[in-house]
């Protein structure tokens, strides 16, 4: 039901569908452990470092003491969250996947739904996932995977606006109520 499932930087922006100002997004290569590394530029770090500079495609930049070429710089209107804090730079996470194991669940995703899908079908297709996940994933050192199955995960998917503005009903009836 989901038509993209992001967890990370390479399918977040993918589903968000969101096109750059200049160069690419991320694809699956950048999110290879071992090729070479890429980064790209939110706006505002692009316009304060680089002074807009359209030619800063394909320059390199050393992050991490590792150098990085430039692939993209994002639009300007655009904003991962309502946090103030914007990231500056933004690397995909190059996850070696032969060693992830369940773990702190600090990673939120991103998906679009399949024309035609309800809300419940999804959250239906997730609740699926989970125990396949659970299942296919080893516990992390010092883990019994029993305690993953007995937390009793169920799926929360909610529209992306809601995850923006919140519940801003609840606030206007409050505002309204004074």
């Amino acid at each position: 039901a989901l038509a993209d499932m992001a967890l990370d930087a390479v399918a977040v922006l993918d589903a968000l569908d969101v096109k750059p100002l200049l160069g690419r997004w991320f694809s699956p290569a950048d999110d290879t452990p071992g090729s070479p590394e890429t980064v790209i530029l939110t706006h505002g770090y692009w316009r304060r470092r680089f002074l807009g500079d359209s030619s800063v495609i394909g320059r390199a930049m050393t992050i991490d003491a590792r150098p990085h070429t430039v692939i993209g710089v994002m639009p300007e209107a655009f904003q991962f969250s309502r946090n103030s804090r914007e990231p500056e730079l933004i690397l995909p996470l190059r996850f070696e996947r032969s060693s992830v194991n369940l773990g702190t669940f600090a990673f939120q995703g991103i998906a679009r739904l399949e024309p035609g899908v309800t809300m419940e079908a999804a959250n239906a297709d997730l609740a699926r996932m989970l125990g396949v996940w659970l299942q296919s994933w080893p516990s992390p050192p010092g883990f019994d995977s029993a305690v993953f199955r007995n937390a009793r995960f169920g799926p929360q998917i909610q529209p992306f606006k809601q995850e923006i503005v919140g519940n801003v009903g609840a606030m206007l009836w409050v505002v309204m109520g004074t």
